[in-house]
């Protein structure tokens, strides 16, 4: 990747974190969320080709080795709180069918772990009008849902790598307008946020910015601006 690129590529990662840290709020209005599934899933195929040589490929592995954290650490919590839902109503079936912990994830193999963490996120949809006084609620399945979804993601990138030899620079081209067409989406759904969360709205216009760390200066994408 060229300077360009790697400056864009760090703002998404910017945006990645601020969206996952308000993923609560997000799914108040499903089209947004919905985006932003999309842009973790071209983000992820964007960062697959990035870590195309064999120095980066470490890179990937640190990657995966966090998406499968924020996975585990998702999964225990909700199948915490399910278990404590089962056992006040006294399911046992649930109780035990709902004992993953943060552990059983992250000693999982990587084929094995995303299918424990879906099993979790589909035995607290079944009852999730009554879990919500236990703190599960759609946000908290759908979170899970897309910690899942980029883990799996990202334990396929070393072999999309792989098949498709070396990068090139059409390819790296074409996945950044991917993510930036799926932003440009989010960009206009904020407009949403403008008054009904000020603090997001601005708070996801700040995480768009560009920074040019070699010329110390930022610049704000055109996109960024809700028309």
């Amino acid at each position: 990747m060229n300077t360009p690129q790697e400056n864009k590529l760090t703002m998404y990662l910017v945006v990645q974190n601020f969206l996952a840290a308000n993923v609560s709020l997000t799914a108040t209005l499903p089209a947004f969320a919905a985006g932003v599934t999309r842009f973790n899933s071209e983000l992820s195929q964007l960062q697959a080709l990035a870590l195309g040589s064999d120095a980066e490929t470490k890179g990937l592995t640190a990657d995966k080795a966090a998406k499968k954290e924020t996975m585990a650490r998702l999964t225990g919590d909700i199948s915490s709180l399910l278990r404590a839902y089962a056992m006040v109503e006294g399911d046992k079936v649930l109780e035990t069918a709902a004992a993953t912990t943060y552990s059983d994830v992250i000693r999982a193999r990587d084929t094995e772990a995303p299918d424990l963490a879906e099993r979790i996120q589909q035995q607290a949809s079944g009852p999730l009008a009554a879990l919500a006084d236990y703190g599960i609620t759609i946000a908290e399945t759908t979170a899970l849902g897309n910690a899942i979804a980029a883990f799996r993601a990202v334990v396929a990138a070393p072999r999309v790598v792989i098949a498709s030899g070396a990068v090139s620079t059409q390819d790296l081209e074409a996945a950044f307008a991917k993510v930036d067409a799926e932003l440009t989406i989010l960009d206009r759904l904020n407009a949403f946020f403008r008054t009904a969360n000020t603090s997001f709205f601005q708070g996801y216009e700040s995480a768009r910015v560009i920074v040019d760390a070699a010329a110390n200066h930022s610049t704000t994408p055109e996109a960024s601006v809700p028309a």
